[in-house]
């Protein structure tokens, strides 16, 4: 064998075997306190880091379809707006490019088709104090007893005027007494003022007629028993004053007799005296409710009748006219 070969054989066995024995030779202690150290650092360096749990960190995912298989151009968030709506425990997820594609007017027609439901606002107020509502509660009650009295007034005023009708139409034959009425065929004077016709008996016959007004011609129609309307005389007896006393204004004239009514009534400040501006176009024809004598001579003539015979009574019945 040359020795080439031998050298080539040694070099082929003798090598590989000289480094496998090395390798697993036993490290000396310098190269294992190395490596302990370096494993020492390693595991601090390890046991110094965080874990993903400690720092408690949340990864956002992806809302996912139903059907995972699905690409991911099925994955979309539904929006607050979306028909998203409940199938047989199933949800419908409406797709972010399907809301392109709906129209309008649906949206408009489910806006339309929700029912808004009115709100009530309550303001509160503020009380009124205590003595506002004492006053109102006794204005309250003034005004109920107000009433009450104004309903009881006219029951009585109507079974009054009953009564004085009946009491007009059975007068007495014997004494001396005023009786005033009134005949349609006399009519109204030029202002349209009703003519009435005082009568005048002595002992039961008559004596004397004078042709007098009563009210104005705008008050014919009024309440004859409210006080200052200037309605006619209200229908029922008088009592006739004895005296003939001046008169107070110029529309009163001179003289002035007065009468009282026997009967349940408001009108006040009654009486018989000369009417100056009788069928005068000036604003004052007619009276108050007095009975106004539309002449001067009349005046004369029924101021001496009431000094000589003294008439007590005057009986009224105007409201309902004779056909005379």
């Amino acid at each position: 064998m040359k020795i080439s070969t031998i050298n080539w054989l040694s070099r082929a066995i003798v090598l590989p075997l000289f480094i496998v024995t090395a390798s697993i030779a036993p490290a000396s202690a310098e190269q294992m306190a190395r490596r302990r150290s370096l494993s020492l650092g390693e595991s601090r360096r390890v046991e110094s880091l965080p874990s993903v749990k400690d720092l408690n960190l949340s990864i956002p995912v992806p809302a996912m379809s139903i059907d995972s298989t699905k690409s991911q151009e099925s994955m979309s968030t539904t929006p607050y707006w979306s028909n998203s709506r409940s199938r047989n425990g199933s949800t419908t997820i409406v797709k972010e490019r399907d809301r392109k594609s709906k129209p309008i007017s649906k949206a408009k027609r489910k806006l339309a088709t929700n029912r808004v439901e009115p709100i009530n606002l309550v303001i509160p107020t503020a009380s009124p104090p205590k003595s506002v509502l004492k006053r109102n509660k006794i204005l309250a009650l003034n005004t109920e007893l107000s009433q009450n009295k104004t309903a009881r007034d006219i029951r009585q005023t109507k079974s009054n005027f009953r009564r004085k009708l009946a009491a007009v139409s059975r007068l007495s034959e014997n004494g001396n007494y005023l009786k005033l009425v009134r005949y349609l065929s006399l009519g109204t004077n030029e202002v349209g003022n009703p003519i009435y016709v005082l009568e005048a008996y002595v002992n039961g016959r008559k004596y004397r007629t004078f042709k007098v007004v009563t009210g104005t011609a705008n008050t014919q129609s009024a309440d004859r028993h409210i006080g200052n309307n200037s309605a006619p005389l209200p229908d029922g007896i008088y009592e006739v004053s004895s005296q003939v006393i001046p008169g107070m204004t110029p529309e009163v004239g001179a003289t002035f007799i007065g009468i009282f009514p026997k009967f349940e009534t408001k009108r006040t400040g009654l009486g018989m005296h000369l009417d100056p501006s009788f069928n005068k176009r000036n604003g004052y024809d007619g009276t108050s409710g007095c009975i106004g004598i539309t002449t001067l001579v009349e005046r004369d003539a029924l101021d001496n009748f009431v000094t000589k015979y003294h008439p007590r009574s005057l009986f009224v019945s105007i409201l309902t006219p004779s056909d005379r």
